[in-house]
């Protein structure tokens, strides 16, 4: 066990990463204004219409049930195509709170029918609007969240430092947890050792962890450090100064059968690893997407490889430009879901050191919005290595602010 021994992402590079030397310091409205909006059952019987005019038809009625499939007009409408019949109206904002196609405003998404904008707090219909400054569709709010909308910003607690596996003159790097939150991985740094892969755990989310255990030879072959465990618990990425690399740093994994078992099985991921360092590995739920930090450009820069099957290598990496700046670009985390990315910077503008900025998208297939600073995690030390938990409730990660030693930190992350 680790309890007197101790393992840091930082290797042989040390506090250069960290730009020091040494580790000291570190409703609807309604268009007749002024009259009263009637109800659907004050509305008078609308007239006989003339060819190709359709008419009015209460939700629930004979007429309705007989009317023909599509678009219907209703008597008030506020969407941008008009409030005279024959149109074929979108987006219901009138006293009846009927959609186009007859359809009751409800709280239920339903592709097949048109956009409510009535009272109803979902907009069930597929056109998103995201931008107009109401709580609609299935939004979570205002223009944030749901199917559509990027995800909604969320706080954050103030960090804590964690007990055990923390331990002093040791440093501690690149936490990640399992999928039931029972085993926390990271690297640590003994005195007079070199950086290791290593593990704790605890019998359940309320306990403290225990002390760290360290991974067998087969990963603990040299120096390696910013593990990162796959939600299955099978796959283990990490970086390894070991012999026979392409650069400074370079990517590996670790695979195992079960959960049971050690990891026994390393191998090299050279279709990702350049000539220079290569390491802070963060995988999808699914195995098939990559992002990481790599130095290959000059500067520390996230960057992004897909695959199309587990087993099969990864394509070749990309530089996720939305993301980095001409600073050093240092760490980078994802949600579950691939919607949410909270990088590690240096990028001017911070408040010292790293630190910790937030980027959100629509799907995994759009680009990341611009990043922005997240005021109650950042310090003047440094902010490093985060990782989300799981089930994105938790952010662990790195920081010196405890006077200049290097330990794992975690704040709680509460969301819309």
């Amino acid at each position: 066990m680790l309890a007197a021994v101790g393992f840091s992402s930082c290797g042989r590079l040390g506090f250069e990463e960290l730009g020091m030397q040494s580790v000291t310091a570190l409703g609807g409205v309604d268009v007749d204004a002024g009259v009263s909006a009637p109800t659907l059952s004050t509305f008078p019987s609308p007239p006989a219409s003339p060819a190709g005019v359709v008419t009015i038809i209460a939700p629930g009625s004979a007429d309705a049930a007989a009317a023909p499939a599509g678009p219907q007009p209703s008597s008030s409408d506020l969407g941008p195509v008009g409030d005279a019949p024959p149109a074929p109206f979108r987006d219901d904002a009138g006293a009846d709170f009927v959609d186009d196609a007859g359809f009751p405003a409800d709280t239920t998404p339903d592709p097949s029918e048109p956009d409510d904008a009535g009272p109803s707090p979902i907009d069930a219909g597929p056109t998103a609007n995201c931008n107009d400054g109401l709580l609609n569709q299935d939004e979570i709010g205002v223009d944030c969240g749901g199917s559509q909308c990027a995800p909604c910003a969320c706080s954050y607690s103030a960090p804590v430092v964690l007990g055990n596996p923390n331990y002093p003159g040791n440093q501690l790097w690149g936490p990640s947890l399992t999928a039931d939150g029972l085993s926390l991985y990271f690297a640590v740094t003994v005195p007079g050792v070199s950086e290791q892969v290593a593990y704790s755990v605890r019998p359940d989310p309320d306990s403290p962890y225990g002390y760290g255990i360290a991974l067998p030879p087969a990963v603990n072959a040299s120096t390696e450090g910013t593990p990162f465990i796959t939600p299955d618990g099978l796959s283990l990425y990490f970086f390894s100064l070991r012999g026979g690399g392409l650069g400074e740093r370079d990517l590996y994994v670790a695979t195992r059968a079960n959960t049971a078992d050690e990891f026994l099985s390393v191998t090299a991921l050279t279709e990702l690893n350049s000539a220079q360092t290569d390491h802070l590995p963060w995988v999808s739920a699914d195995n098939l997407t990559m992002y990481f930090v790599s130095y290959r450009s000059g500067v520390a820069d996230v960057y992004r490889a897909v695959r199309t099957a587990v087993g099969h290598a990864f394509g070749a990496p990309t530089a996720v430009t939305e993301l980095n700046s001409a600073s050093d670009d240092v760490g980078i985390t994802l949600t579950h879901d691939g919607r949410v990315a909270l990088i590690a910077s240096r990028r001017p503008g911070g408040l010292g050191g790293a630190d910790f900025y937030v980027a959100r998208r629509v799907s995994t297939t759009d680009a990341f919005t611009s990043p922005e600073p997240i005021r109650e995690l950042n310090t003047d030390a440094a902010e490093m290595d985060p990782r989300f938990s799981p089930d994105g409730t938790e952010l662990y990660f790195t920081s010196t602010r405890n006077g200049g030693a290097v330990e794992i930190w975690r704040s709680q992350r509460n969301c819309p």
